[in-house]
């Protein structure tokens, strides 16, 4: 292991995986690519990321299936998530609240959010 944070890019959208992996190898992440068939939880687990930056409208993978079994795993529940969505920001606020991820970034704010995002959901939650 490097002793960088590991960051697992989990999306569909290969220009946003590309920006998405120059920001952060760029800032000093290490970034693990997820392909079509390790998004599933047992390459979660093996991959042990820091964090998990998950797109929810996967067409081979239901983001919001991956949140609820981070959720429940006991060895994934810690993990924070940060979603990454072109949607509504109304309906990803929600998705916030409702999973437990630590927030969002749409898409059209890449460059401009993520690692200020990223570097934020690796912070301990604040007791409230």
């Amino acid at each position: 292991m490097s002793g960088r944070p590991r960051v697992l890019l989990l999306d569909d959208d290969t220009e946003a995986l590309e920006t998405a992996t120059r920001l952060l190898d760029a800032a000093g992440f290490e970034v693990v690519l997820s392909g079509r068939r390790n998004g599933r939880v047992d390459f979660i687990v093996h991959t042990r990321p820091d964090l998990v930056v998950l797109g929810v409208r996967l067409p081979y993978l239901a983001g919001d299936e991956v949140l609820t079994a981070l959720a429940w795993h006991p060895m994934l529940k810690r993990i924070p998530v940060v979603i990454l969505s072109a949607s509504d920001p109304a309906y990803l606020e929600d998705l916030v609240r409702e999973s437990g991820a630590r927030s969002f970034v749409r898409k059209s704010e890449l460059r401009r959010e993520l690692l200020a995002r990223v570097e934020a959901g690796l912070q301990p939650r604040s007791a409230a």
